[in-house]
C-alpha cells in the first residue's frame, strides 16, 4: 500500500519564503517544478511513487501557492536564479529536475 508522507517547509531566499514538499528519505534528489499559474499541489500523485525509490521536494515557485510574491516581476535568468538557490539548499551530489511549463 502506498502511503504519501510529505511534509511542508519554509526557507528564507533573496526572493522571499519560498515552500515546498518534501517526501523519502533515500535514493538519488528528484526536484520538481510546477508550470505556472499552478502550485507544488499538482505533483500530489506523482511523489507517493517516486518517492518510495528517491527524495523527492517539490517547489512552489515565487508568488505561487505558498510562497512569497516577489518584489519585483522576475524574468527567465531570475528564475534560474531561483532554481539554482532551491536546489543549492538541499546540497545534493547529483540530481534529477521534472518540470512542466
Amino acid at each position: 500500500m502506498l502511503i504519501l508522507q510529505e511534509r511542508s517547509f519554509l526557507w528564507l531566499t533573496d526572493l522571499g519564503q519560498i515552500h515546498y514538499i518534501q517526501s523519502g528519505k533515500s535514493g538519488p534528489w528528484i526536484f520538481l517544478f510546477h508550470e505556472s499559474p499552478l502550485s507544488s499541489w499538482e505533483f500530489k500523485l506523482t511523489i507517493p511513487f517516486l518517492s518510495n525509490n528517491a527524495r523527492v521536494v517539490a517547489f512552489d515557485t515565487p508568488g505561487y501557492g505558498q510562497s512569497d510574491a516577489p518584489q519585483e516581476k522576475i524574468d527567465i535568468p531570475g528564475y534560474a536564479k531561483y532554481l539554482c538557490q532551491a536546489v543549492e539548499y538541499f546540497n545534493p551530489d547529483y540530481f534529477i529536475i521534472g518540470a512542466v511549463h
